[in-house]
């Protein structure tokens, strides 16, 4: 009420474009020449921009705030094939991780639907494949896969939705929790099991992140309860 006219503010934005392959594809800004750098950041000054980068041969999927350049939250069209593209192969591990949640969020959201009205909740095989996939790849840090594969929490959930049911949202959680560590058991256990190394104790960054992970693994190999 006390500021009815908002000026722009300035946005640095982070992006960078993937390939079919998962490579990251130099941005060259049209008017430019030569290859330019794979992660770029835009400066955004107006309301409305546009940036048009050459010799981009396909559909590329769109890696956006990379590092969290900007605090902002964005509204974008991408598919969910590109949310699972980028979850399973971007370079920048931040990106990665808030693929993985929207998609996780869209899967809980799903449920709640069908809670509050009573029906059937719904499994999402697609999102058990992507944990399954994040857990095996052992190119990733352990800890940054860690955070990839968990569950939004509440307070996350509560933050998306436009009102609240507790009891369809604890219900969805938990459900879709079950069938993501249905989906992507063997990959779970095989990656809990390959972390239980034993060595000495050590504070290390190796070794947080490598415990992280395995108990990681081991709540959704708990919600089984088999």
């Amino acid at each position: 009420p006390g500021q009815p006219h908002k000026e722009p503010f300035h946005i640095a934005l982070g992006i960078g474009l993937r390939d079919a392959s998962g490579a990251d594809l130099p941005l060259t800004l049209e008017g430019e020449s030569g290859p330019g750098p794979t992660t770029r950041v835009l400066s955004l000054t107006e309301r409305r921009a546009s940036f048009v980068f050459t010799g981009i041969g396909a559909r590329p999927a769109p890696s956006l705030n990379r590092g969290f350049s900007a605090p902002v939250r964005m509204e974008t069209d991408c598919t969910d094939a590109d949310l699972a593209f980028l979850a399973a192969n971007d370079s920048d591990p931040v990106n990665r991780w808030e693929a993985a949640q929207r998609i996780y969020c869209a899967s809980v959201f799903a449920a709640m639907q069908a809670a509050a009205a009573g029906a059937p909740l719904p499994d999402d095989p697609a999102i058990g494949t992507l944990i399954a996939g994040i857990v095996a790849d052992e190119r990733a840090d352990p800890a940054l896969r860690a955070l990839a594969i968990n569950p939004p929490d509440f307070a996350y959930l509560a933050g998306l939705a436009s009102t609240i049911d507790v009891d369809a949202m604890v219900a969805a959680r938990e459900h879709v929790v079950r069938s993501v560590a249905r989906a992507a058991r063997d990959a779970l256990l095989q990656c809990y099991q390959s972390l239980r190394v034993q060595e000495p104790y050590a504070p290390t960054p190796a070794q947080v992140g490598a415990r992280l992970l395995a108990n990681r693994c081991l709540r959704y190999l708990c919600a089984l309860d088999d």
